[in-house]
């Protein structure tokens, strides 16, 4: 069994096993209305499927820079998440990242450039507690790479000297986590997240933090 479909596999388990736990629970609790009431509960047009949607958006603002470059990165993520039972949730996540970049290049002079990410994603909740939940997700993102040269140093695009020569690359996220969230209406959250999908030939950690805000969550 491939390492993809071995994670898929334990996504798959994961959400049974939370889905299970407290399904006995809510059958009984299910089972003393009349067919026709759980039907209005869950399907009419007064909320009854809109109260178990809740929003989530999170983002991200830095700068960075040396001597001769400059760097500001822009992102931001929204959510939707549906709650199959009350502490399970499943939905969509979507990932737009930009990043700016100025550099003094010499005698090419000044190079600005705009390399952009994005990509989706889909995760399942489980949140036994009022603050506390686990959260995994599958991501697949399509980013622009800079393109280096044989000796070292960065390509410029032979069309547009004053922009970078760029390479279009697919990567995916495989993420295992648990996350802290204030618990109102309008809360925010704090997740650390473990990528098991992450090349080991890289020096990047496979953890990462994310901040953000959730509405109805």
């Amino acid at each position: 069994m491939n390492k993809k479909l071995f994670l898929v596999s334990i996504f798959t388990f994961v959400l049974m096993l939370a889905f299970s736990t407290d399904m006995d629970a809510q059958f009984r609790k299910k089972k003393k209305k009349k067919k026709k009431k759980e039907d209005t509960e869950y399907f009419d047009e007064s909320g009854g499927f809109k109260h178990r949607l809740w929003y989530g958006l999170s983002g991200s603002l830095n700068f960075g820079g040396q001597t001769n470059l400059r760097t500001f990165n822009l992102g931001f993520s929204p959510m939707v998440g549906f709650k199959i039972i009350e502490p399970v949730s499943v939905g969509p996540r979507f990932i737009f990242n930009s990043l700016f970049i100025k550099i003094d290049n010499g005698p090419n002079g000044i190079i600005s450039d705009v390399i952009n990410e994005y990509g989706s994603g889909l995760f399942a909740r489980y949140k036994p507690f009022r603050q506390f939940f686990g959260h995994v997700e599958y991501e697949y993102l399509i980013s622009e790479e800079i393109l280096t040269a044989p000796g070292g140093g960065l390509l410029l695009d032979p069309d547009d000297p004053t922009k970078f020569a760029t390479d279009k690359i697919s990567k995916d996220a495989f993420y295992l986590g648990i996350g802290y969230s204030s618990g109102a209406i309008i809360s925010y959250e704090v997740m650390l997240l473990y990528n098991a999908l992450q090349d080991k030939n890289i020096v990047d950690l496979p953890f990462s933090i994310r901040a953000g805000l959730t509405y109805k969550f």
